[in-house]
């Protein structure tokens, strides 16, 4: 006889993560599908606090109250399953009750972590500005250690799921996708029947346990960039983010003054986010000498621009560039140049002199020829196109 065991809620919930979990991994690998690993990351937010609530209000076999059990009965349980001798639960057994709320857990975290960074090192999401770019730095670190770790847990729970199904009879993966188990007569019924076929059966185990690990092995390691080649797709970019006098993070405004006489009268626009304080002073007090070129201004004109570019400086931005240029900079030598700051060299090291010569590009000062979101300063990794 089937007994209902898992409701539709639980079973969506747990196919759904695990379509969360793949696609999360699969896309952490390169900062080109950052997007669609944060929204893949919000989903599993949003799914493990239903599963939550779901473990106090659903049905019967979903509550907590159904599997979490104590220590001594824990023990027993772990006990049993060591001697290949377990006790048949129709729900989950008490040890698997503990897992399931140390992977909610471990997910929860997993996901907060992300959202920090996501909205300090990006400056996206719901939360965009809200944490500083070393407070993202700390939870990145975590985000990724904690996530991989998880990737063992993840090989762990399936092995014993397939171990409970080859060994133990138990079909709990088809369980999961129908919703019903056998009553303890119908499973008695079933075992007393069945053919032994342990040599069939354990060869078909180590089979699938490989495959769980290989699936693991895959999922840390895969990089979905090396087998999709995606055309980039033009959209607008919402404008950076950059802290106030009181330190509240608001939308970048253009200066009209400084994008005529920057922008249009001498060169590309350089956004005022890419370099820090010191160095935006000492090159607007040598417009008489700028890079070879007399750029000499009025003083009421040098005074309004000034101002912008200090209030917009590297240290009131919220965009990753702006913060590690900063990093990666010597307090006591302010550079003038973007393409001679630490960090612009080693992002570029890679590049050939090649690129720089095309007529499409001209030269490593021209942002905008690969950076597609230059003019709005943000300078994501998914906006970057090389052109021929």
């Amino acid at each position: 006889m089937k007994i209902a065991v898992w409701d539709i809620s639980t079973r969506v919930f747990h196919w759904a993560l695990v379509a969360a979990c793949v696609t999360a991994y699969l896309t952490s690998r390169t900062e080109r599908y950052i997007e669609l690993h944060a929204v893949s990351g919000y989903a599993l937010f949003c799914f493990v606090l239903f599963r939550l609530v779901w473990g106090f209000v659903g049905n019967r076999y979903a509550r907590f109250s159904n599997f979490i059990r104590g220590w001594k009965k824990t023990r027993d349980c772990l006990a049993d399953l060591l001697s290949f001798k377990p006790h048949r639960n129709i729900g989950h057994n008490p040890a698997v009750g503990w897992v399931v709320l140390i992977m909610l857990a471990v997910l929860l975290v997993v996901s907060i972590t992300g959202v920090v960074t996501y909205s300090g090192e990006e400056n996206k999401g719901f939360l965009a500005g809200a944490f500083s770019f070393s407070t993202a730095q700390y939870a990145h670190l975590i985000h990724s250690y904690i996530a991989y770790a998880f990737v063992l847990v993840i090989v762990l729970h399936v092995s014993a799921a397939l171990v409970h199904d080859f060994i133990f009879r138990e079909n709990i993966i088809v369980a999961m996708i129908t919703g019903h188990k056998e009553d303890a007569e119908g499973f008695a019924a079933r075992s007393e029947t069945e053919a032994p076929q342990r040599a069939g059966r354990s060869a078909r185990l180590a089979a699938f346990l490989l495959l769980s690990v290989l699936g693991g092995w895959v999922l840390v390691s895969f990089n979905l960039t090396s087998v999709l080649h995606t055309e980039y797709v033009p959209h607008a970019e919402p404008p950076v983010l950059v802290r106030d006098a009181t330190g509240t993070p608001v939308p970048f405004v253009e200066n009209e003054l400084w994008f005529g006489e920057c922008g249009e009268s001498c060169h590309g626009v350089f956004h005022p986010t890419l370099l820090p304080e010191k160095s935006w002073v000492l090159v607007m007090a040598g417009l008489d000498e700028h890079f070879g070129d007399d750029a000499s201004l009025e003083p009421d004109e040098v005074e309004e621009i000034l101002k912008f570019l200090v209030a917009n400086s590297a240290e009131r931005s919220t965009t990753e560039a702006s913060q590690k240029i900063l990093w990666t900079m010597e307090e006591s030598s302010p550079l003038l140049r973007i393409t001679r700051m630490p960090y612009w060299l080693k992002k570029h090291s890679k590049i050939k002199d090649e690129v720089y010569g095309r007529s499409s590009v001209t030269s490593p000062s021209n942002c905008a020829a690969c950076h597609r979101d230059a003019a709005v300063g943000r300078f994501d990794d998914t906006q970057i196109v090389v052109p021929d």
